[in-house]
């Protein structure tokens, strides 16, 4: 089932190719966000203070390549508001990834 999120994206980022050490081929991709800063708080060996935003990354379908042609449209663009639609990602399902991407027009 999908939902939707409004978002300030930053970037994106697609890796494909194959691992030096075992070989295996991979592909996988990233949209970068704004998002609330939500460092450690307070352990016993100390506390952090959170003030502002963070850069997050939310995985993003590698099923559809035109996702990441469509924000390389927008290029000179970001930050970008947009509505980002998750959805279950197929490889793990206790997680969701960006299945498409609609920017905000103002």
């Amino acid at each position: 089932m999908a939902n939707t999120i409004r978002a300030h994206i930053l970037g994106c980022e697609h890796s494909q190719g194959t691992s030096k050490g075992s070989n295996r081929p991979y592909n996988f991709a990233v949209v970068n966000i704004l998002g609330a800063n939500d460092g450690w708080t307070e352990s016993q060996s100390g506390r952090c203070t959170r003030v502002g935003l963070m850069q997050k990354t939310v995985p993003m379908s590698t099923d559809n390549l035109s996702l990441l042609h469509k924000l390389q449209t927008f290029e000179n663009q970001f930050p970008l508001e947009c509505d980002l639609v998750l959805d279950v990602d197929p490889n793990n399902i206790q997680k969701n990834w960006v299945v498409d991407i609609k920017p905000i027009q103002k």
